[in-house]
């Protein structure tokens, strides 16, 4: 019986970790980061769990609650909370 929990809790995991790698990559992330990588932290004023929709086409994605926005003279900053985090880097837009 407990083997049969931990292998319940590892594919749960894996679940998670493959469907947080596919919105990334379908939803458009995935490509905004190969451009606007954040290379260092922002310290400007910052808005913690906002929401966000971006793609369109078959599988936008939308990221409710889960998205701290950091806003400075320099651009905007989008970063995702750690469980979502898989495939999902840090954004700076200038």
């Amino acid at each position: 019986m407990s083997s049969d929990i931990v292998l319940i809790l590892v594919l749960l995991v894996i679940a998670w970790l493959f469907a947080c790698a596919m919105i990334s990559l379908m939803g458009g992330w995935h490509r905004l980061a190969e451009k606007f990588h954040a290379t260092s932290e922002i310290h400007d004023e910052k808005i913690c769990f906002a929401s966000m929709a971006i793609g369109t086409g078959l599988f936008p994605a939308s990221y409710r609650r889960v998205l701290f926005v950091t806003v400075g003279p320099a651009g905007i900053g989008l970063s995702v909370i750690f469980p979502y985090r898989l495939l999902l880097p840090p954004l700076f837009i200038p």
